[in-house]
């Protein structure tokens, strides 16, 4: 059974910046948001809470609809389906712009200043939902 849905914000030290985790049932993600224009600047997927699918609902992303992990771009570490929104928290990097999803304080996902795409460990790859995690790239920004 899928969880609930959810949305969250969190605002940077700085005042610059909001990000927004929401789940809408099929898909988690995390934006980076302007505060002063509210533009969304850049986004990282975070988890699926339901079971990834073999192959994209094209219709339904057509209508709008967030588009569901596919198998082929799924980490083993994709699906939460289960989750106290108090288990997420954000990082910041010393870079603005820069930030992290934690979940349990582990990192889950992050976004960088000078890379459109955010990074996932519930990807595999590169893809439409994002860039597969990079370890080094995260010490280098966070640590």
């Amino acid at each position: 059974m899928p969880m609930d849905e959810f949305r969250l914000k969190f605002d940077s030290p700085d005042g610059r910046y909001s990000v927004l985790v929401e789940n809408d049932g099929a898909s988690c993600w995390a934006y980076l948001i302007e505060s002063d224009r509210g533009n969304i600047l850049k986004d990282v997927f975070l988890y699926s809470p339901i079971e990834s699918r073999e192959d994209f609902n094209k219709v339904a992303m057509a209508e709008g609809a967030t588009p569901v992990l596919i198998n082929r771009y799924a980490s083993e570490s994709a699906i939460i389906d289960s989750l106290d929104t108090s288990s997420l928290k954000i990082g910041w990097s010393s870079t603005s712009g820069s930030f992290s999803i934690l979940y349990r304080d582990s990192p889950i996902a992050a976004v960088y200043a000078d890379h459109q795409r955010g990074f996932s460990k519930a990807l595999i790859g590169s893809s439409g939902f994002g860039e597969e995690w990079d370890e080094n790239r995260y010490k280098q920004n966070f640590r």
